[in-house]
């Protein structure tokens, strides 16, 4: 399981940096097979392509939301 989702890659120290770097891990892992259910047949790459779009779009609506939060207080 942890080679299979390159959670052996973290190089984080600290333990909550680790417990979030699972996380993210297990959220893209998540995503690629979202995609795949959605669009049967696609290729486990094309799948990967898919999600990270998906995932960028949360993050950057995410960030956008936390910006706009800040500037309205």
């Amino acid at each position: 399981f942890k080679q299979s989702l390159g959670l052996g890659k973290c190089q984080c120290l600290d333990i909550q940096a680790q417990k979030n770097w699972v996380w993210c891990v297990l959220e893209a892992f998540h995503e690629v097979l979202q995609a795949r259910r959605i669009h049967p047949g696609i290729r486990w790459k094309e799948a990967q392509s898919l999600a990270a779009q998906i995932v960028k779009w949360f993050v950057e609506t995410a960030k956008n939301r936390s910006s706009l939060s800040r500037h309205a207080a």
